[in-house]
């Protein structure tokens, strides 16, 4: 029983999620330009999805949360976003050169990808493209992650 158990916890990363394997098994920090501090927290679940728990803090108090599940649905890599205020996002996404893009399929006209920089450090880009709405056509937002060594998921 324990060793079936071990196994599971083990389990590897779905084959199409691979070029997020970086971040599985680790946390990552940003300061938000606001002033918080988000963290996002990756871990592998037993049947190979990724799954990411975030926790935005300010002033030491959790003000927000969400969840992210990153899978494979018909052969499309895809992820789902559910946050505590009520915010859901999911659509496809795909690799390529060097970035994980989520693919605009909420239709905002912005652009948004994921690239590892270093070993301790990606980054999280949102680019407002030609089609972006009046509201967001100034919308360019850069993150930079870093790995916090002392925390796990």
């Amino acid at each position: 029983m324990l060793l079936a158990a071990l196994a599971l916890a083990a389990a590897p990363l779905s084959p199409a999620l691979k070029p997020l394997e970086f971040l599985a098994g680790h946390c990552w920090r940003t300061t938000l330009k606001e002033g918080p501090t988000d963290t996002h927290c990756f871990s592998v679940m037993p049947d190979g999805r990724l799954r990411d728990v975030h926790k935005v803090r300010q002033g030491g108090q959790v003000v927000y949360t969400g969840e992210s599940v990153f899978s494979v649905e018909s052969g499309i890599t895809h992820y789902r976003y559910d946050g505590s205020t009520g915010a859901k996002l999911e659509g496809p996404m795909h690799a390529a050169d060097g970035k994980v893009i989520f693919d605009d399929v909420d239709k905002t006209g912005t652009d948004t990808f994921w690239r590892q920089v270093d070993g301790s450090h990606y980054e999280d880009v949102t680019i407002a493209t030609p089609a972006a709405p009046p509201e967001l056509a100034s919308f360019n937002e850069r993150k930079l992650f870093e790995l916090v060594p002392d925390e796990q998921p």
